[in-house]
């Protein structure tokens, strides 16, 4: 698996806690979206529009939100 964007370190100070700095760790969200975008090894499996998943249970049918494609705002937001 191709390595991803680097991990950045920040320290931040929360006002309940000022004297208590916290790391936090994060992504640069440009890069994860460049990353994701150019590898080839995502290309089957990203969703570029919404989607509603269903589970087949005994008395009908079951709606299923994994992903954030699954969900009702992403339909909501689909321009057809």
């Amino acid at each position: 698996m191709p390595k991803g964007p680097e991990w950045i370190k920040t320290e931040i100070s929360l006002s309940d806690a000022p004297t208590e700095p916290q790391t936090f760790f994060y992504h640069d969200i440009i890069d994860c979206a460049k990353f994701l975008y150019s590898n080839p090894s995502f290309q089957e499996v990203m969703n570029y529009e919404a989607v509603k998943v269903f589970e087949a249970k005994s008395q009908g049918q079951s709606r299923v939100y994994h992903e954030f494609m699954t969900g009702k705002i992403a339909n909501k937001l689909q321009v057809w």
